[in-house]
């Protein structure tokens, strides 16, 4: 008798909604193509549209003429008689009367339809306001609620909820099997709640006005409904929500909590088709059936629900993605150049049939299959290629690493223009350094004149004068003197020290001396 009772309404809701647009509901003569299982159905100032379908993914591109307005892309949504898909339409790009052109790819039958739809004028009758809202909570970061009316058998509808005039959260509604929507949406980024807010809530279907708006306060985070209240209205949450379950891998979302404050855990009767914490592995065949258990639990209430789902393998048509990772203690110098062996790691990973091998080149000779870490201790410059496959055969595109090594140091050679300066005057000399240097691999970086000293510990600092430190300067003045300290009659001497560094940051450092020596 239920079933019959929503059907009668359903059908009645079309029959008003016929009449008040005077001609009926007139679905685009177009769309309905006789090889088209597909009929979308689309509204003058809607954002989303419905559309019945056999298949639960699909790619959907809509234009209008040469304009693209959207392209969706659906897995895994529930199997209902309609679905509204949230595309975040530009509403002013299409009224009443135009036609709109959906091409829907059907991955199962590996097909494309193009189906022309005629936008449909919007009903003079309102959406149903959400009659049902949870204890709203200065904590909450989520806001649950349910829709009930005749008009929504099937359908989808947009949820605003608004503070003081300013958006909150927003968010598409659940569609069930009979006249009812749940929604669970999560608070706009940066927002929170307090207790005495007054939020406004409004609801939007296709084809019909916007709801009234109803108003609802936020209470304190300690306040409750009784434990065993708060148990069976979740559980009773958790049967409509999750009465329909089918799903393809990833994952499927299973709440860990409820609409009053109750914990859910989960149980799965086959943890490697579905693990408890949702996670779905690439499954070996092409549809398994699993008992799920969710325990909802406040206080000392708790009760036990069970469903049952459905995982269905979904054609893999995506090749993995390799990810290549240095060694921790290898870094690279600014010009990308290592000055010790190397090794990497490659790691690859594959949302659906899973990872079959990866492989890797380090030279043009040929591939190996990757097994543990690689090093390079050779110099060189390499341009590394790795690869993996998956499980449907699926091959990723090669990706390309330059790995550049140098562990020889810079040639450098030092020498000066006057390696004596006589007679002891106590006059400044100018001194000219000659260099010379070379690197054969990754090229010289920088020649540097680094420090000049003396072995007389009381020598006055005007003595070496014009020295430009940190730069490749090779002209100065030194001090033909001697103050005589230290062993008697020893000679001063000057020594001059150069590092040279390529561009791997290898080092050679050479120091040159000039003696002013004793009488």
């Amino acid at each position: 008798m239920r079933v019959r009772k929503r059907l009668f309404h359903f059908w009645v809701s079309l029959l008003l909604l016929a009449l008040s647009l005077g001609g009926g509901i007139r679905l685009a003569q177009a769309a309905e193509q006789e090889d088209s299982p597909y009929q979308p159905v689309l509204y003058e100032n809607s954002k989303f549209f419905h559309m019945s379908a056999p298949v639960s993914w699909l790619t959907i591109t809509i234009s209008k003429g040469d304009k693209l307005l959207a392209t969706v892309t659906t897995y895994g949504e529930d199997r209902r008689s309609t679905w509204g898909y949230q595309t975040y339409l530009d509403t002013s790009l299409f009224h009443k009367g135009d036609i709109i052109t959906f091409q829907i790819y059907d991955p199962t039958q590996e097909k494309t339809y193009t189906v022309p739809v005629e936008v449909q004028p919007t009903s003079s009758t309102k959406t149903t306001p959400p009659t049902k809202l949870t204890t709203i909570k200065e904590k909450d970061t989520q806001i649950r609620g349910e829709i009930r009316g005749d008009v929504l058998y099937g359908l989808k509808s947009l949820v605003t909820i608004t503070r003081d005039d300013e958006t909150v959260a927003q968010g598409i509604t659940n569609v069930n099997d009979d006249d009812s929507q749940f929604f669970n949406i999560p608070l706009a980024e940066g927002v929170s709640l307090q207790e005495g807010d007054q939020l406004a809530f409004t609801a939007e279907t296709p084809g019909f006005l916007p709801s009234d708006s109803i108003e609802a306060t936020v209470h304190a985070s300690d306040y409750s409904p009784e434990d065993e209240e708060a148990v069976n209205q979740d559980v009773t949450w958790l049967q409509e929500t999750m009465s329909y379950m089918e799903y393809v891998p990833p994952r499927v979302d299973l709440p860990t909590a409820g609409m009053n404050g109750t914990t859910i855990t989960w149980w799965s009767s086959k943890p490697d088709v579905i693990a408890p914490t949702g996670e779905i592995p690439p499954p070996e065949k092409d549809e398994e059936s699993v008992t799920l258990k969710a325990t909802i639990t406040k206080g000392n209430a708790s009760k036990a629900v069970e469903f049952q789902a459905i995982v269905r393998k979904q054609k893999d048509s995506t090749p993995p993605v390799t990810t290549l990772k240095l060694c921790e203690k290898c870094a690279p110098s600014a010009q990308g150049w290592f000055n010790q062996s190397v090794s990497f790691t490659l790691s690859a990973i594959d949302d659906q049939s899973g990872v079959k091998q990866t492989e890797y080149q380090l030279t043009k000779k040929k591939w190996e299959r990757y097994k543990k870490a690689v090093s390079v201790k050779k110099e060189g410059i390499y341009q590394i290629q790795y690869r993996s496959t998956d499980l449907a055969g699926n091959g990723e595109e090669p990706q390309k690493f330059e790995l550049k090594i140098d562990r020889t140091a810079p040639k450098l050679d030092v020498s000066v223009n006057k390696s004596k300066l006589w007679p002891v005057n106590h006059e400044l000399v100018p001194i000219q350094v000659k260099l010379k240097y070379h690197d054969s691999l990754s090229g010289l970086h920088s020649v540097e004149l680094v420090s000049i000293t003396s072995n007389e510990a009381d020598m006055n600092p005007d003595d070496i004068q014009g020295a430009d430190y940190g730069t490749e300067d090779t002209s100065f003045l030194l001090r033909a003197e001697r103050t005589g300290s230290g062993k008697k009659n020893a000679p001063r001497i000057y020594s001059i020290t150069y590092v040279a560094k390529d561009a791997a940051g290898n080092e050679t450092k050479k120091v040159v001396q000039v003696t002013v020596p004793k009488k």
